[in-house]
């Protein structure tokens, strides 16, 4: 009788085993990526619980699916004509080190400006420019995009850089070297030169802003081919930006609520109050 029992609480230990694993992981096509894009998802998960509208989750676009390799898609709004328009709010983003904003005003002094844009990959393209002052970036500004305004055939940059040359345009500038700057070398270069960066795509119902690291670009790659977004340039492209992305290594983008519109949110980089940096 004992024998018995005992063969049957085996099985029954063994049924409850069996029956309590969960599948393992439906999701992100290459587990680098997953691990990668780490630091993104953390993001998205803070936009996500500080009341944004979730918007993008009710379009039926296949760009949704993106969302799991670090390509985020945020909605378009209309303008006053009725186009399309994507929001862009620029803020400083406290951590514990210094960053973007501490380089820009080192190089250009506490009341210096750099010019946000967004445009193509090579010069001479369409695209959107404004220039913000350091301040708005501190507080917090909100610009719109006219999506009209962006060639929407090819992968576009958004910039944010310094234009000494005055030639309104970020493209073809170099990334600043944020090493020279805060040991107070030479500055001359920082005058034309970039110090955010991240490649997006703009299509018909909405954009698509790659928010990860270089290693994650790869992942991204195969699903903008499958969505046959990018064109026969996609692979020129994305390595450019790969190789942008290195040398600046700006925070991902964010998406955000503003009203019942999504914004495309850039985090710029600045030490926070209480980390102690030393500003001369």
């Amino acid at each position: 009788m004992k024998k018995a029992l005992a063969i049957v609480a085996v099985a029954v230990a063994a049924f409850l085993f069996f029956t309590r694993q969960k599948p393992e992981g439906v999701g992100l096509p290459a587990k680098s990526a997953a691990k990668e894009n780490s630091g993104a998802s953390n993001s998205a998960a803070r936009a996500r619980s500080s009341g944004a509208p979730n918007a993008a989750a009710n379009l039926s676009y296949p760009e949704i699916a993106m969302s799991r390799v670090g390509v985020k898609t945020v909605p378009y709004g209309e303008n006053e004509q009725g186009k399309g328009r994507l929001r862009i709010f620029i803020k400083a983003k406290p951590g514990c080190h210094p960053g973007d904003f501490e380089a820009m005003e080192f190089a250009m002094g506490k009341g210096g400006r750099v010019l946000l844009s967004v445009e193509s990959l090579k010069s001479g393209g369409k695209g959107f420019r404004r220039a913000l002052s350091l301040a708005e970036i501190d507080q917090g500004v909100t610009v719109s995009v006219d999506t009209d305004k962006i060639d929407s055939s090819k992968a576009v940059g958004l910039f944010l850089c310094s234009d000494g040359a005055g030639n309104n345009s970020c493209v073809g500038k170099k990334a600043a070297d944020f090493n020279s700057i805060f040991s107070g070398g030479d500055n001359v270069a920082t005058k034309n030169a970039i110090f955010y960066f991240q490649i997006a795509f703009f299509g018909a119902n909405g954009s698509l802003v790659y928010s990860g690291n270089p290693r994650g670009v790869p992942a991204a790659r195969e699903q903008l081919m499958a969505a046959n977004i990018g064109g026969k340039e996609l692979a020129e492209d994305l390595e450019k930006a790969t190789v942008l992305m290195r040398q600046v290594q700006s925070l991902p983008p964010l998406t955000r609520g503003e009203g019942v519109e999504t914004a495309l949110e850039i985090p710029v980089a600045k030490a926070g109050a209480n980390c102690g940096l030393q500003k001369r």
